[in-house]
Protein backbone atom coordinates (compact mmCIF):
# COMPACT_ATOMS: atom_id res chain seq x y z
CA UNK A 1 0.00 0.00 0.00
CA UNK A 2 1.39 3.37 -0.99
CA UNK A 3 1.84 6.17 1.54
CA UNK A 4 -0.92 8.24 -0.07
CA UNK A 5 -3.44 5.38 0.06
CA UNK A 6 -2.42 4.54 3.64
CA UNK A 7 -2.92 8.17 4.69
CA UNK A 8 -6.31 8.23 3.00
CA UNK A 9 -7.27 4.95 4.67
CA UNK A 10 -6.05 5.99 8.12
CA UNK A 11 -7.91 9.33 8.03
CA UNK A 12 -11.15 7.93 6.66
CA UNK A 13 -14.06 8.07 9.13
CA UNK A 14 -14.99 4.77 10.75
CA UNK A 15 -18.46 3.31 10.58
CA UNK A 16 -20.47 3.54 13.85
CA UNK A 17 -20.33 -0.24 14.36
CA UNK A 18 -16.56 -0.28 13.77
CA UNK A 19 -16.07 2.67 16.11
CA UNK A 20 -18.14 0.95 18.79
CA UNK A 21 -16.12 -2.27 18.50
CA UNK A 22 -12.85 -0.32 18.65
CA UNK A 23 -13.88 1.62 21.77
CA UNK A 24 -15.35 -1.50 23.39
CA UNK A 25 -12.11 -3.44 22.89
CA UNK A 26 -9.96 -0.54 24.10
CA UNK A 27 -11.96 0.09 27.26
CA UNK A 28 -12.20 -3.63 27.96
CA UNK A 29 -8.41 -3.98 28.12
CA UNK A 30 -8.06 -0.73 30.04
CA UNK A 31 -10.83 -1.72 32.43
CA UNK A 32 -9.27 -5.09 33.24
CA UNK A 33 -5.87 -3.48 33.88
CA UNK A 34 -7.45 -0.77 36.02
CA UNK A 35 -9.45 -3.34 37.98
CA UNK A 36 -6.34 -5.40 38.75
CA UNK A 37 -4.39 -2.26 39.71
CA UNK A 38 -7.10 -0.97 42.03
CA UNK A 39 -7.82 -4.38 43.58
CA UNK A 40 -4.25 -5.40 44.32
CA UNK A 41 -2.57 -2.03 44.92
CA UNK A 42 -4.88 0.89 45.64
CA UNK A 43 -7.35 -0.90 47.92
CA UNK A 44 -4.64 -2.66 50.01
CA UNK A 45 -2.75 0.65 50.31
CA UNK A 46 -5.85 2.45 51.58
CA UNK A 47 -6.70 -0.38 53.98
CA UNK A 48 -3.10 -0.45 55.22
CA UNK A 49 -3.14 3.27 55.87
CA UNK A 50 -6.33 2.85 57.92
CA UNK A 51 -4.84 -0.06 59.89
CA UNK A 52 -1.75 2.04 60.69
CA UNK A 53 -3.93 3.99 63.14
CA UNK A 54 -5.01 0.81 64.97
CA UNK A 55 -3.53 -1.83 67.25
CA UNK A 56 -4.61 -4.71 64.98
CA UNK A 57 -2.46 -7.81 65.42
CA UNK A 58 -3.22 -9.29 62.00
CA UNK A 59 -4.80 -12.44 63.48
CA UNK A 60 -8.11 -11.48 65.07
CA UNK A 61 -11.11 -9.36 64.09
CA UNK A 62 -10.50 -6.99 67.00
CA UNK A 63 -9.38 -3.61 65.69
CA UNK A 64 -8.80 -0.83 68.22
CA UNK A 65 -8.22 2.71 67.03
CA UNK A 66 -5.11 4.23 68.65
CA UNK A 67 -4.68 7.39 66.59
CA UNK A 68 -1.08 8.51 66.10
CA UNK A 69 0.29 6.27 68.86
CA UNK A 70 1.99 3.91 66.38
CA UNK A 71 3.71 6.80 64.61
CA UNK A 72 4.87 8.39 67.86
CA UNK A 73 6.24 5.04 69.08
CA UNK A 74 8.08 4.49 65.80
CA UNK A 75 9.72 7.92 65.80
CA UNK A 76 10.94 7.39 69.38
CA UNK A 77 12.17 3.78 68.97
CA UNK A 78 15.98 3.56 69.09
CA UNK A 79 15.86 0.15 67.43
CA UNK A 80 14.15 1.75 64.43
CA UNK A 81 16.79 4.50 64.44
CA UNK A 82 19.46 1.81 64.15
CA UNK A 83 17.54 0.12 61.32
CA UNK A 84 17.25 3.45 59.50
CA UNK A 85 20.99 4.05 59.88
CA UNK A 86 21.77 0.61 58.43
CA UNK A 87 19.37 1.11 55.53
CA UNK A 88 20.74 4.57 54.73
CA UNK A 89 24.31 3.23 54.87
CA UNK A 90 23.43 0.47 52.39
CA UNK A 91 21.46 2.82 50.13
CA UNK A 92 24.15 5.51 49.92
CA UNK A 93 27.09 3.18 49.28
CA UNK A 94 25.16 1.07 46.77
CA UNK A 95 23.88 4.13 44.92
CA UNK A 96 27.36 5.58 44.59
CA UNK A 97 28.84 2.26 43.50
CA UNK A 98 26.13 1.35 41.00
CA UNK A 99 26.00 4.77 39.39
CA UNK A 100 29.67 5.70 39.24
CA UNK A 101 31.89 2.63 39.50
CA UNK A 102 29.55 0.44 37.43
CA UNK A 103 29.04 3.23 34.89
CA UNK A 104 32.79 3.58 34.39
CA UNK A 105 33.08 -0.23 34.14
CA UNK A 106 30.32 -0.26 31.50
CA UNK A 107 32.13 2.45 29.52
CA UNK A 108 35.40 0.49 29.71
CA UNK A 109 33.72 -2.69 28.46
CA UNK A 110 32.01 -0.81 25.64
CA UNK A 111 35.36 0.49 24.40
CA UNK A 112 36.48 -3.08 23.78
CA UNK A 113 36.79 -3.75 20.06
CA UNK A 114 35.97 -7.43 20.44
CA UNK A 115 32.23 -8.05 20.33
CA UNK A 116 32.60 -11.53 21.83
CA UNK A 117 34.49 -10.12 24.82
CA UNK A 118 31.80 -7.47 25.39
CA UNK A 119 29.04 -10.04 25.24
CA UNK A 120 30.87 -12.46 27.53
CA UNK A 121 31.58 -9.84 30.20
CA UNK A 122 28.02 -8.54 30.02
CA UNK A 123 26.64 -12.05 30.50
CA UNK A 124 29.00 -12.84 33.38
CA UNK A 125 28.08 -9.68 35.26
CA UNK A 126 24.36 -10.09 34.61
CA UNK A 127 24.20 -13.76 35.59
CA UNK A 128 24.03 -13.20 39.41
CA UNK A 129 20.99 -10.93 38.91
CA UNK A 130 19.11 -13.87 37.37
CA UNK A 131 19.82 -16.22 40.26
CA UNK A 132 17.28 -16.56 43.08
CA UNK A 133 18.35 -14.82 46.27
CA UNK A 134 17.72 -18.05 48.16
CA UNK A 135 20.50 -19.66 46.12
CA UNK A 136 22.70 -16.59 46.54
CA UNK A 137 22.21 -16.65 50.31
CA UNK A 138 23.19 -20.33 50.51
CA UNK A 139 26.31 -19.73 48.40
CA UNK A 140 27.47 -16.68 50.33
CA UNK A 141 26.66 -18.16 53.75
CA UNK A 142 28.96 -21.03 52.84
CA UNK A 143 31.66 -18.69 51.53
CA UNK A 144 31.56 -16.49 54.64
CA UNK A 145 31.42 -19.29 57.21
CA UNK A 146 34.03 -18.85 59.95
CA UNK A 147 35.22 -22.45 60.23
CA UNK A 148 34.54 -23.91 56.78
CA UNK A 149 34.19 -20.83 54.59
CA UNK A 150 36.28 -20.49 51.43
CA UNK A 151 37.26 -16.89 52.23
CA UNK A 152 38.64 -17.65 55.68
CA UNK A 153 40.23 -20.84 54.38
CA UNK A 154 42.02 -18.89 51.67
CA UNK A 155 43.27 -16.34 54.21
CA UNK A 156 44.64 -19.09 56.42
CA UNK A 157 46.30 -20.75 53.44
CA UNK A 158 48.24 -17.61 52.48
CA UNK A 159 49.26 -16.75 56.05
CA UNK A 160 46.59 -14.14 56.76
CA UNK A 161 44.62 -16.26 59.21
CA UNK A 162 44.54 -13.41 61.73
CA UNK A 163 42.09 -11.65 59.36
CA UNK A 164 39.68 -14.60 59.46
CA UNK A 165 36.42 -13.69 61.17
CA UNK A 166 32.79 -14.65 61.39
CA UNK A 167 31.70 -12.22 58.69
CA UNK A 168 27.96 -12.64 59.22
CA UNK A 169 28.14 -13.16 62.97
CA UNK A 170 30.26 -10.16 64.00
CA UNK A 171 28.48 -6.82 64.61
CA UNK A 172 31.24 -4.81 62.93
CA UNK A 173 31.18 -6.82 59.68
CA UNK A 174 27.63 -8.17 59.30
CA UNK A 175 26.08 -5.15 57.60
CA UNK A 176 29.08 -4.71 55.29
CA UNK A 177 28.92 -8.38 54.32
CA UNK A 178 25.30 -7.77 53.28
CA UNK A 179 26.54 -4.74 51.33
CA UNK A 180 29.17 -6.76 49.41
CA UNK A 181 26.58 -9.42 48.54
CA UNK A 182 24.18 -6.77 47.21
CA UNK A 183 26.93 -5.20 45.11
CA UNK A 184 27.82 -8.59 43.65
CA UNK A 185 24.21 -9.62 43.00
CA UNK A 186 22.84 -6.42 41.44
CA UNK A 187 25.77 -4.85 39.58
CA UNK A 188 24.85 -6.70 36.40
CA UNK A 189 21.45 -5.01 36.18
CA UNK A 190 22.95 -1.52 36.23
CA UNK A 191 25.84 -2.55 33.99
CA UNK A 192 23.51 -3.78 31.24
CA UNK A 193 21.34 -0.67 31.60
CA UNK A 194 24.33 1.64 31.12
CA UNK A 195 25.78 -0.44 28.29
CA UNK A 196 22.44 -0.32 26.46
CA UNK A 197 22.33 3.46 26.81
CA UNK A 198 25.93 3.78 25.61
CA UNK A 199 25.26 1.71 22.51
CA UNK A 200 22.79 4.37 21.36
CA UNK A 201 25.51 7.07 21.35
CA UNK A 202 26.70 7.82 17.78
CA UNK A 203 30.19 6.48 17.19
CA UNK A 204 31.00 9.59 15.17
CA UNK A 205 31.17 11.63 18.36
CA UNK A 206 33.95 9.45 19.75
CA UNK A 207 35.79 9.46 16.43
CA UNK A 208 35.68 13.28 16.30
CA UNK A 209 36.90 13.48 19.89
CA UNK A 210 39.74 11.07 19.12
CA UNK A 211 40.77 13.16 16.12
CA UNK A 212 40.80 16.25 18.35
CA UNK A 213 43.18 14.45 20.73
CA UNK A 214 40.72 13.68 23.53
CA UNK A 215 41.70 10.85 25.85
CA UNK A 216 39.39 8.14 27.17
CA UNK A 217 38.40 9.94 30.35
CA UNK A 218 37.79 13.21 28.50
CA UNK A 219 35.49 11.41 26.05
CA UNK A 220 33.70 9.77 28.97
CA UNK A 221 33.21 13.07 30.80
CA UNK A 222 32.13 15.16 27.81
CA UNK A 223 30.30 12.62 25.65
CA UNK A 224 29.33 9.44 27.49
CA UNK A 225 28.17 10.83 30.81
CA UNK A 226 25.95 13.64 29.43
CA UNK A 227 24.29 11.33 26.90
CA UNK A 228 23.48 8.58 29.41
CA UNK A 229 21.86 11.08 31.77
CA UNK A 230 18.35 9.53 31.38
CA UNK A 231 19.69 6.08 32.32
CA UNK A 232 21.65 7.64 35.18
CA UNK A 233 18.50 9.29 36.54
CA UNK A 234 16.53 6.03 36.46
CA UNK A 235 19.34 3.95 37.97
CA UNK A 236 19.98 6.51 40.68
CA UNK A 237 16.37 6.42 41.85
CA UNK A 238 16.06 2.62 41.57
CA UNK A 239 19.32 1.92 43.40
CA UNK A 240 18.43 4.24 46.27
CA UNK A 241 14.94 2.74 46.61
CA UNK A 242 16.33 -0.81 46.53
CA UNK A 243 18.95 0.11 49.10
CA UNK A 244 16.40 1.55 51.50
CA UNK A 245 14.20 -1.52 51.01
CA UNK A 246 16.89 -4.19 51.54
CA UNK A 247 15.16 -7.24 52.98
CA UNK A 248 15.99 -10.64 51.42
CA UNK A 249 19.69 -10.95 52.42
CA UNK A 250 18.89 -9.87 55.97
CA UNK A 251 16.03 -12.33 56.29
CA UNK A 252 17.89 -15.26 54.74
CA UNK A 253 21.38 -14.74 56.16
CA UNK A 254 21.45 -12.78 59.42
CA UNK A 255 17.86 -12.26 60.62
CA UNK A 256 18.93 -8.77 61.60
CA UNK A 257 21.72 -10.03 63.85
CA UNK A 258 23.96 -10.33 65.62
CA UNK A 259 21.74 -8.37 67.95
CA UNK A 260 20.35 -5.69 65.64
CA UNK A 261 23.63 -4.96 63.87
CA UNK A 262 22.34 -5.79 60.37
CA UNK A 263 18.66 -5.00 60.82
CA UNK A 264 17.14 -2.80 58.09
CA UNK A 265 13.85 -0.93 57.96
CA UNK A 266 12.16 -3.61 55.85
CA UNK A 267 13.21 -6.38 58.22
CA UNK A 268 12.10 -4.25 61.18
CA UNK A 269 8.65 -3.94 59.58
CA UNK A 270 8.55 -7.68 58.90
CA UNK A 271 9.61 -8.55 62.45
CA UNK A 272 6.96 -6.41 64.15
CA UNK A 273 4.21 -7.02 61.61
CA UNK A 274 4.49 -10.81 61.32
CA UNK A 275 6.78 -12.15 64.03
CA UNK A 276 5.56 -9.74 66.69
CA UNK A 277 1.91 -9.84 65.59
CA UNK A 278 1.68 -6.03 65.44
CA UNK A 279 0.31 -5.41 61.97
CA UNK A 280 -0.94 -1.94 62.86
CA UNK A 281 2.45 -0.79 64.07
CA UNK A 282 4.33 -2.47 61.21
CA UNK A 283 2.03 -0.80 58.69
CA UNK A 284 2.65 2.59 60.29
CA UNK A 285 6.42 2.14 59.91
CA UNK A 286 5.97 1.00 56.30
CA UNK A 287 4.10 4.20 55.51
CA UNK A 288 6.89 6.24 57.08
CA UNK A 289 9.33 4.40 54.80
CA UNK A 290 7.07 5.04 51.81
CA UNK A 291 6.82 8.73 52.64
CA UNK A 292 10.59 9.09 53.04
CA UNK A 293 11.27 7.20 49.79
CA UNK A 294 8.72 9.30 47.90
CA UNK A 295 10.19 12.59 49.14
CA UNK A 296 13.73 11.52 48.24
CA UNK A 297 12.57 10.30 44.81
CA UNK A 298 10.78 13.57 44.05
CA UNK A 299 13.89 15.54 44.99
CA UNK A 300 16.02 13.26 42.83
CA UNK A 301 13.71 13.52 39.82
CA UNK A 302 13.64 17.31 40.10
CA UNK A 303 17.40 17.67 40.56
CA UNK A 304 18.43 15.15 37.92
CA UNK A 305 15.78 16.46 35.54
CA UNK A 306 17.21 19.95 35.74
CA UNK A 307 20.72 18.61 35.20
CA UNK A 308 19.59 16.58 32.21
CA UNK A 309 18.00 19.67 30.62
CA UNK A 310 21.18 21.67 31.20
Amino acid sequence: MSSAKFKEYSTAPMMPSTRFKWHFTTFTFLGISLLVYVTFLIVPAIMGFIYSFTSWNGLTDVVNFVGLANYREALADRRLHNAILNSVRLAVIQTLFFNFVVMILAAAIETSRTRVLRGTLRSLFFLPFLVSFVVISVIWTSLLSYRFGVINGLMRAIGLGFFATDWLGTPATAIYSILVINLWAFSGFYLVTYMTAMQAIPKELYESAQIDGARWFQSFRNITFPLVAPAFAVNFIVSLAWGLGTFEPVLLMTQGGPGFASETISYYIYWFGFMGARQGYGTAVSFLLFLATMIISVIQVYTLGRREVE
